[in-house]
C-alpha cells in the first residue's frame, strides 16, 4: 500500500502543477484583457482629443487669414493658442503613456505565453505520452491519475486560455493600425502573433 502511495506521489504532484499553472494562466488572461479594455479606452479619448486639436487648428487658421487689426482675432487669437498649446502638451503626454501601455501589455503576454508554452509542452509531450505508455501496458484504462478525461480537460482549458489571447493579440493590431505609433527597439507583436497562432495550431493538430 505504502509503495503505490509512493508511485503516485511524483504523478500527483506533476497534476497539481499543471492545475496551478492553468489556474495562475487564467487569471493572467484576465489581467492582460483588463489592461487592454483599458488601453482601449485611453486612446480612443487620445483620438477624441487629436481631432479636437485639429479643429483648434483649423479654427486658429481661420482667425489668422484676417486683418491682423481685426477685432474678433485680436480677441480670439490669443486664447485659441493657448487652448491648443495645453491640449498639445495632453496629446505629447497621453502619447507617450500609451506607448508605455503598449509595450507593457507586450511584455505581459510573452511572459504569458512563454508559461502556456511550457504548461502545452507538459501535458502533449509528457502527460500524453505516459498515458499512451500506461494504455500499452494495462492493455484497457490506465492508473486513475492520468485518464484520458483529465488530459482531455487540460486541452480544453489550454485551448481557451490561448484563444482568448489570440484575440486579445487581434485586438492589439487593430488598436495599432487604427494609431500608429512608433515603438522604439525590438516591437515585440509581430513575434507574439506567430507564438500563440503556433501554440493554438500545435492544440488543434493534437
Amino acid at each position: 500500500m505504502l509503495q503505490g502511495n509512493l508511485a503516485r506521489t511524483p504523478m500527483s504532484d506533476s497534476h497539481e502543477s499543471i492545475e496551478t499553472t492553468l489556474h495562475e494562466l487564467r487569471i493572467m488572461t484576465a489581467d492582460t484583457e483588463k489592461d487592454l479594455d483599458t488601453l482601449q479606452q485611453k486612446q480612443e479619448m487620445f483620438v477624441f482629443q487629436y481631432q479636437e486639436n485639429l479643429k483648434l487648428q483649423n479654427q486658429l487658421a481661420q482667425l489668422q487669414s484676417l486683418p491682423e487689426r481685426d477685432p474678433n482675432r485680436l480677441a480670439q487669437e490669443p486664447l485659441l493658442k493657448q487652448k491648443k498649446m495645453d491640449l498639445e502638451t495632453v496629446l505629447q503626454t497621453e502619447a507617450q503613456h500609451l506607448l508605455t501601455m503598449r509595450i507593457s501589455l507586450a511584455e505581459k503576454h510573452k511572459q504569458m505565453f512563454e508559461k502556456i508554452k511550457d504548461v502545452q509542452h507538459t501535458v502533449l509531450e509528457d502527460e500524453l505520452i505516459q498515458w499512451k505508455r500506461r494504455q500499452q501496458l494495462a492493455g484497457i484504462g490506465g492508473p486513475l491519475e492520468g485518464t484520458l478525461d483529465q488530459l482531455q480537460k487540460w486541452c480544453e482549458m489550454l485551448a481557451e486560455i490561448t484563444w482568448h489571447n489570440r484575440q486579445q493579440i487581434k485586438k492589439v493590431e487593430l488598436l495599432r493600425q487604427q494609431l500608429p505609433m512608433k515603438v522604439p527597439g525590438n516591437d515585440l507583436l509581430p513575434e507574439l502573433n506567430t507564438t500563440i497562432t503556433a501554440l493554438l495550431s500545435t492544440l488543434v493538430t493534437r
